[in-house]
């Protein structure tokens, strides 16, 4: 497996790159996952997220330049929106975070050529389409891990090969900017938050210096 995904306490989503399928789990009360239908993308999963009203399951397809769109049924079997999937605007994709409750999804392009971050609108329907201006680019190399703060004004990302990580102030439309100072030096592995909402977990406990949302 590659990436997972949980919605809730009921629903996990777990992206295999061998048979380049994404298995839903439903759990149950106890916490003990039971395995549904694997869903066949066509090509090795990897970042993957659930909208919070848990009706959708985008997982970006790096090796197609694709983002899948995948309805979530009641019984947590996955199908296609149609169209899916959606061609990228950077001909790439890696990490993903979603924002605005669902309606803006950030993705890493983890581009060799340096700094780049995708923002894509997401329809009511599961439609995908970039919005203008997109690819953001910024100081710094590779784009891997997205983290979206919790009150949704700033984006961090690890930069790979670089021992970096990076931060975008997100402004009008969810339009990402760099932040001041940025990018930090660490030696980022991966994100995650911590009980305290303006702090990540990388590697060790790192603050981003003057770029958190207070």
């Amino acid at each position: 497996p590659l990436h997972a995904a949980l919605h809730g306490r009921r629903s996990l989503f777990v992206g295999h790159s061998g048979s380049h399928t994404i298995v839903p789990f439903a759990v149950d009360a106890s916490g003990r996952p039971e395995q549904i239908e694997p869903f066949d993308v066509e090509s090795a999963p990897n970042g993957l997220a659930v909208t919070p009203d848990g009706r959708l399951l985008i997982a970006t397809l790096p090796a197609l330049g694709r983002i899948a769109v995948l309805n979530i049924g009641p019984d947590g079997r996955l199908a296609r929106v149609p169209g899916s999937p959606f061609a990228t605007d950077a001909g790439t994709a890696d990490g993903i975070v979603l924002g605005r409750g669902g309606a803006l999804a950030y993705v890493a392009d983890a581009d060799p050529g340096g700094f780049r971050v995708s923002l894509y609108a997401l329809g009511a329907g599961g439609a995908l389409r970039p919005v203008p201006g997109s690819p953001f680019g910024g100081p710094g190399g590779m784009v891997n891990i997205l983290h979206l703060f919790p009150a949704g004004g700033i984006l961090a990302a690890t930069l790979l090969n670089e021992n970096r990580i990076a931060s975008f102030v997100i402004g009008a439309y969810g339009r990402p900017s760099p932040a001041p100072g940025s990018p930090y030096a660490n030696a980022p592995l991966g994100l995650a938050p911590t009980a305290r909402a303006e702090e990540l977990t990388v590697a060790e406990f790192v603050r981003l210096a003057g770029a958190l949302d207070k």
